[in-house]
């Protein structure tokens, strides 16, 4: 069952959507404008109140697709993994599906067999989830963890309209968590995985993420950060990030899949939290 926290301190500014729409060159973090090197194509910035259906294959050589129609009906047990979503950005930028959401989606189902052993019964925050496309896929894969999609208040009736589109998943709540403030009493305060996909993009956020990632985390907390390069002021936030954290590249994805999201300008970490 999901619940919706909400927080009786004044509220934070809102993040501005629109920064997160001007999506520049992911090569050399120049200031010209480029594609999203999105895995699904057609998606549009001006999405409104728009379901899709993403599949996600076991097998990591396989890349996922929007499928036409409605999800067929699948259980636990098949080799694929087809989640419904509403898509809408009325609210902010996290309404769309966003390349490293792709990315680390893809990756969790290509080690879905190792995390049904590590993960069995784990706790899982997902921080800046959007639509919650990366939380429902690790739900959907019935490994039997508990997993907790978590993001501002603006996106919590579309995170939940989600959640009601995916039955049949393990344990996932919708919560909402603010980045730089005291942590909610509904989520998890030490959860043992952590996931993040493209949630670097507002250098006022840059601070306010790396406090949260910290509260969440101890030494043996497993992190997988998705992120996709965007602009030269996004080093900034590695420099406040390697202050507190180790991190390097996932090394046990599929190599050519790696390299196609590398040259894209997406990059998979697997961090730790300092001692």
């Amino acid at each position: 069952m999901a619940t919706t926290s909400r927080q009786q301190d004044p509220p934070t500014p809102p993040l501005n959507p629109l920064t997160h729409l001007l999506n520049q060159d992911v090569g050399d973090f120049d200031d010209e404008p480029s594609s999203d090197g999105q895995l699904f194509p057609g998606q549009r910035h001006s999405i409104i109140d728009e379901k899709m259906v993403i599949r996600y294959y076991g097998d990591p050589t396989k890349t996922p697709h929007l499928l036409d129609g409605d999800a067929p009906e699948t259980g636990t047990s098949s080799p694929h993994i087809d989640v419904t979503l509403l898509c809408d950005v009325t609210n902010g930028c996290g309404g769309k599906i966003w390349p490293a959401a792709e990315v680390l989606g893809a990756y969790l189902t290509g080690r879905r067999e190792d995390l049904a052993i590590r993960w069995k019964g784990k706790k899982v925050i997902e921080l800046g989830s959007g639509t919650g496309l990366v939380g429902f896929v690790l739900a959907k894969m019935g490994i039997g963890a508990e997993t907790w999609i978590t993001d501002q208040d603006a996106m919590m009736e579309l995170m939940q309209k989600n959640l009601e589109l995916n039955p049949g998943m393990d344990p996932c709540f919708v919560e909402e968590l603010n980045w730089g403030e005291p942590l909610p009493s509904s989520v998890p305060q030490k959860p043992d995985v952590l996931l993040l996909a493209d949630c670097v993009y507002l250098e006022v956020a840059f601070q306010p993420l790396v406090d949260t990632m910290i509260d969440l985390s101890t030494t043996e907390t497993e992190i997988l950060f998705c992120y996709q390069k965007r602009r030269k002021a996004d080093k900034r936030f590695f420099t406040i990030l390697k202050k507190h954290f180790h991190f390097d590249d996932v090394k046990d994805d599929d190599p050519v899949r790696t390299e196609q999201y590398n040259r894209q300008g997406t990059r998979l970490y697997r961090m730790k939290l300092k001692g």
